[in-house]
């Protein structure tokens, strides 16, 4: 492949010939896929295709590296901030003044003017080597660094972005409250677990707050979550269950519309102050439905938390968001596609939980 990136189409079906393991299992992580998507849709200005394209191609030569699947030394003379690796969970953070970089088989070289400095593929020891990705469970990570380049746009007006920030906790604390919230998605909903098992890969860290819980997703990068830490596990539990929801609703989306009128015109939302279109309004139903459902199984299991008035008034809370949710989009909606089978079911959990909380 050319330095400019010209044959990378050819290059990626050679490799989906010779290496189709090591390609499909990089093109799956958010930090090369989320690439890719907004490659498709997003990008707008000139400048800013080849700055994603220069990106994606570092990035995808930087896990097939790993894998030892580059037969042939690849030369790049645009060079990202730092090259991650999901798969092997670590991370090269290169220096400001080097200008190109080039992936031999078993060395990464770093270029600027005459001078070179080498990494080894084998040795890790170099101190730019990196692991900002911490392992959770269920097979997500708590990730340090993030590529996205659309991490700084958000849909909530009082939330400022999504920059890494842990918050002034420690990992160890991250990784204690998410585990414990992803402990209780499996005893209470085990078909949700293990859905969250195979789509979501990491959990981006965006501060902490002990009143208001923060939390994102993208349809782009499917397989990344947005949230910050609170103190109470029901919280983080509801956060990792919504967000999920958005990544496999988006995930649906993605591959065909599920309405005609998703975008136009603008509907009132039980979750936001400003007129949403029933596209945002279908993902906040969506997303509050398994979340209800969690409630409602740890009501029945008798859990320490179900115990509280707290609990009893979020739960109630939550069913008029669903409902009046519902109400919009079943209402509203010009189902299309797979729209049909997704309002149906809406529709009936809708009613099942209406009888629930009635009886």
């Amino acid at each position: 492949m050319g330095a400019d990136g010209h044959g990378l189409k050819q290059w990626i079906g050679d490799l989906a010939t010779s290496a189709p393991g090591p390609l499909f299992s990089a093109l799956r992580r958010p930090t090369i896929g989320g690439l890719i998507q907004f490659i498709g849709t997003e990008a707008g200005s000139p400048d800013e295709l080849r700055t994603w394209s220069a990106e994606l191609i570092a990035q995808l030569s930087f896990e097939l590296w790993l894998h030892g699947c580059l037969d042939d030394t690849i030369r790049l003379p645009s060079v990202p901030n730092r090259l991650l690796s999901l798969t092997q969970e670590v991370a090269v953070t290169i220096p400001s003044h080097v200008t190109e970089i080039e992936f031999g088989r078993d060395v990464l070289t770093l270029i600027s003017g005459a001078e070179t400095r080498t990494i080894s593929m084998a040795d890790r020891q170099d101190d730019l080597w990196e692991r900002p990705f911490h392992s959770l469970d269920a097979g997500i990570v708590l990730s340090l660094m993030d590529n996205n380049p659309r991490s700084d746009v958000e849909a909530h007006p009082e939330k400022p972005g999504n920059a890494v920030d842990l918050g002034e906790h420690s990992v160890d604390a991250w990784q204690t409250a998410i585990r414990e919230a992803l402990s209780m998605i499996q005893e209470h909903l085990p078909e949700i677990y293990g859905e969250i098992e195979l789509v979501i890969q990491q959990v981006i860290p965006v501060g902490y707050d002990d009143e208001r819980h923060m939390s994102a997703s993208f349809q782009e990068v499917v397989g990344t979550v947005y949230m910050s830490l609170h103190p109470d596990p029901m919280t983080l539990a509801e956060a990792l269950v919504h967000e999920f929801s958005h990544n496999k609703l988006n995930m649906l989306c993605t591959l065909a519309p599920v309405m005609e009128n998703a975008f136009s015109p603008l509907y009132s939302s039980p979750l936001r102050p400003d007129l949403r279109p029933l596209h945002g309004v279908l993902l906040a139903v969506h997303a509050f439905l398994p979340v209800e459902r969690l409630y409602e199984k740890m009501a029945l299991s008798d859990h320490p938390l179900s115990r509280s008035p707290r609990f009893e008034k979020r739960w109630q809370a939550i069913r008029t968001i669903n409902h009046a949710g519902a109400e919009t989009v079943l209402e509203h909606g010009r189902a299309m596609g797979q729209g049909a089978g997704l309002f149906e079911e809406i529709a009936h959990w809708d009613a099942y939980f209406a009888t629930l909380r009635s009886a």
